[in-house]
């Protein structure tokens, strides 16, 4: 069996860690190989001989989270279903995020596209902005009508005043919602492996990222502020009412980055409950609440000990 070593790696790491939550009692669940890996976001089991490619949907891929184009890295795997369908209907959404953003200010040495309307007729434009103000127009015989480019060209005037048709974009706020959620729900997968995610009460946020076309989450359990920078990471809430992971993350392109803080509640906290809360302790447009950094150096994948007071923080 030929795989790359990243893959073989994640999936010895957390086959290891689920056989070690089952052996000693921390999680209740039949396993159906000797090295067993659940995709997190189907719950699918799968065997070592799934990290190959065969030509079916049932094997494992790896996963980025967040996504590779907006600087993320292979954290987990995920079953192939589960990587292309969540790839096309919500993780696009924050690279096309990114860039309507950047087209909208004009950010400088970013090229986008639209059109100028001439006489009731569009001419395609490749548009750059080289900073100061100043904007540069590219025109293409082969993207346009010659007759009306070149009428175009010749009309245009120092001083004229020129409309831009930005290029339509695909964004759907709910499912941009939804990609920051399950990115959200990878690296807490990443950090944690099986130790709490395989309960129950996550089993809408499973659904609500294969199911986008469906509106099982209505509240936002993230929030968009670049001031987060310098706490990229993961973090624990420690607020009784609030007991949850928080996220603390990055979306990068060439041109701009995003920081994002994600909460994910502990499985006996309710998200209704946990956001009902939120809303209360929120001061201004700061939540304020008690928490407690990740710690790097806690081996949660083969030290039981350390996994058993996860667990026991996580349900009690």
């Amino acid at each position: 069996m030929v795989t790359s070593n990243r893959k073989q790696q994640l999936f010895d790491k957390f086959s290891q860690q689920l056989s070690l939550l089952k052996e000693n009692g921390l999680l209740d669940i039949d396993l159906a190989f000797d090295k067993t890996y659940i995709c997190p976001i189907c719950l699918r089991q799968f065997s070592e001989e799934a990290l190959v490619a065969d030509g079916t949907m049932d094997f494992l891929t790896e996963e980025d989270a967040p996504p590779a184009s907006l600087g993320g890295t292979r954290i987990a795997l995920t079953c192939k279903r589960c990587n292309s369908e969540c790839g096309h209907k919500i993780d696009f959404q924050l690279k096309e995020l990114l860039e309507y953003d950047e087209n909208r200010r004009f950010v400088p040495g970013k090229l986008q596209f639209g059109t100028i309307d001439f006489e009731g007729k569009p001419v395609t434009v490749q548009l750059v902005s080289e900073g100061g103000g100043q904007l540069k127009a590219t025109h293409k015989l082969r993207t346009n009508n010659p007759q009306t480019l070149r009428a175009f060209i010749a009309s245009v005037k120092s001083g004229s005043t020129l409309v831009f048709n930005h290029k339509k974009h695909r964004l759907d706020t709910r499912k941009i919602n939804y990609a920051i959620l399950k990115t959200n729900y990878i690296i807490t997968f990443s950090k944690f492996g099986y130790i709490f995610l395989l309960d129950p009460a996550y089993d809408i946020i499973r659904r609500q990222i294969l199911h986008p076309e469906e509106e099982l989450i209505s509240h936002d359990l993230s929030v968009h502020n670049n001031d987060l920078k310098p706490y990229v990471g993961t973090h624990y809430v420690l607020t009784p009412e609030l007991k949850s992971i928080f996220n603390i993350f990055s979306l990068t392109t060439e041109f701009s980055q995003r920081i994002y803080g994600a909460f994910l509640p502990v499985p006996t906290i309710p998200l209704p409950t946990f956001v009902q809360e939120a809303r209360k302790r929120t001061q201004g447009q700061s939540l304020l609440f008690d928490k407690s950094n990740y710690d790097d150096f806690v081996d949660l994948f083969t030290d039981v000990a350390s996994m058993r007071q996860i667990k026991t923080w996580a349900t009690a």
